[in-house]
């Protein structure tokens, strides 16, 4: 059973633009009134992790799906591996009361959206969000991240 703040429709049909690698990022957060999942920002292909910074607040909350690439040859085979991050942004200054939506709808969200991230990661600081990318990138020897990615992390 999902509990929390339900997504606005678009939320859902704008992820689906992620996953058919329309989009690089979206960062999702609430309405005023705390009752509706919103869209906030949509990342082009071409953008980054430096573009995608610039766009959060910090003194709010948000939820960042990000899908990060990586590349590596075999032999004469050219291999791809891509993750989609599922990121709780929950800055310290946020209000407490946006950081306990947060927290209480990240799982009905992420099951409205209808996939199975590996993992919600959490951060407060843009020192924890460099962290994340950082520890997927140890997860993925070999690989090297895709033009688009960032490459100063």
């Amino acid at each position: 059973m999902s509990s929390g703040v339900p997504p606005q429709n678009n939320c859902i049909a704008e992820f689906q633009n992620l996953i058919t690698r329309k989009h690089r990022y979206i960062l999702f957060g609430f309405s005023a009134d705390l009752k509706w999942i919103e869209v906030l920002h949509i990342g082009a292909r071409h953008e980054n992790y430096n573009d995608m910074i610039t766009h959060l607040n910090p003194n709010d909350v948000c939820y960042i799906i990000y899908e990060q690439e990586y590349m590596k040859m075999e032999g004469n085979v050219l291999l791809e591996k891509t993750t989609i991050h599922y990121i709780c942004w929950n800055p310290i200054n946020a209000l407490p009361r946006r950081k306990m939506v947060l927290a209480s709808s990240a799982r009905g969200f992420s099951d409205k959206l209808g996939y199975t991230f590996s993992k919600c990661y959490q951060a407060d600081c843009l020192v924890d969000l460099k962290r994340i990318f950082r520890d997927y990138e140890e997860m993925a020897p070999g690989f090297e991240k895709v033009s688009g990615d960032n490459d100063n992390l």
